[in-house]
């Protein structure tokens, strides 16, 4: 059984080791757009490995700017980026990233998004969020 679970993500201030730092796309004006609402949430545990996230964001978000690079799913000890698959639903502003494999039981993980854009081209803060799944 898959469950959906929204992500809550909280910017980590200060030095980031997430692989999105090699895809910063933050140049150019800050969007108002922001991401109001992410599960799960920075240092949650028990998080199912067959999780489908989700990201609330503030408005609508140029849906160009959602994809492999701007939704990253990565495992925190190695920094390996899992394949996943990004949409983004324009009704609800949300953005739902489902891994493409099971994530490992009792292991980190990070949720990063990062680069989307606004109508005006305008960069959403990126945010990050690190968990821990269920133990088998």
């Amino acid at each position: 059984m898959t469950k959906t679970i929204i992500i809550f993500a909280v910017a980590l201030a200060g030095a980031c080791t997430s692989p999105a730092n090699e895809n910063d796309q933050d140049a150019g004006a800050q969007a108002s757009i922001s991401i109001v609402d992410m599960t799960p949430s920075h240092d949650s545990s028990q998080v199912d490995v067959s999780v489908i996230a989700e990201a609330l964001l503030s408005g609508p978000i140029d849906p160009q700017s959602v994809d492999a690079r701007s939704v990253i799913i990565w495992h925190v000890a190695t920094g390996d980026k899992l394949p996943r698959r990004a949409t983004y639903d324009p009704e609800t502003a949300t953005i739902r990233v489902e891994p493409m494999t099971p994530l490992g039981y009792a292991d980190d993980y990070g949720f990063t998004i990062v680069g989307l854009r606004d109508f005006g081209g305008n960069v959403v803060p990126t945010r990050e969020a690190m968990f821990t799944t269920v133990a088998r």
